[in-house]
């Protein structure tokens, strides 16, 4: 794999100047990158026992790409991983997708947690709040990842939620209607 540079490679001719893509590359990268750390996060949580853990991975509330929600015998969770960056716009967007899904889950007597997970990095489990006081969002390192899901005495859910989770929410249970119109031009 070739290293990053300044300079891109002029391996052909090219239509366009640098100009025209840097700022979609600059994009490209970062979306990369949050794609392998996320990738790594879901390694280590899978690692958890399936029996009484389930994991959801790239689920959209309230707008915004949730990369893990995942639900446990202590507790709903939503996760995404970090290299080392993190933003206020993070804090925030996590803060409002936990208590969406927190709306949704009627009944359900606790609060939706979320937070950022910093591989590589010790990092002991807090609370932050964006410059607008919103959150709270937890960040940790992934050394204690485990340890911090296990300390919260939530409601939770059992291995038969679990189950109804997965069976009531698996695809196979969604059937897609016929087209209720027709295009303009036919029939």
């Amino acid at each position: 794999m070739a290293a990053a540079s300044d300079q891109p490679a002029s391996v052909k001719a090219r239509r366009n100047p640098d100009s025209t893509f840097q700022v979609l590359c600059k994009h490209l990268a970062w979306h990369g990158r949050t794609r392998d750390v996320n990738d790594e996060l879901e390694r280590r949580l899978r690692a958890l026992d399936c029996r009484v853990w389930h994991l959801e991975r790239g689920f959209s509330i309230a707008s915004v790409r949730v990369p893990f929600m995942l639900f446990g015998p202590v507790g709903v969770f939503l996760l995404q991983a970090s290299g080392g960056f993190w933003s206020g716009r993070d804090i925030v967007d996590m803060r409002r997708a936990a208590e969406t899904l927190a709306l949704t889950l009627t009944g359900y007597p606790d609060p939706v947690h979320c937070g950022i997970v910093m591989l590589g990095e010790e990092v002991p489990p807090r609370q932050h709040f964006a410059g607008g006081g919103e959150g709270p969002c937890w960040m940790l390192g992934e050394d204690v990842l485990v340890d911090w899901l296990h300390s919260f005495d939530d409601h939770g859910l059992s291995e038969g939620d679990i189950a109804f989770l997965r069976d009531w929410g698996g695809r196979a249970r969604v059937r897609e209607p016929g087209r209720l119109c027709t295009p303009v031009g036919e029939g």
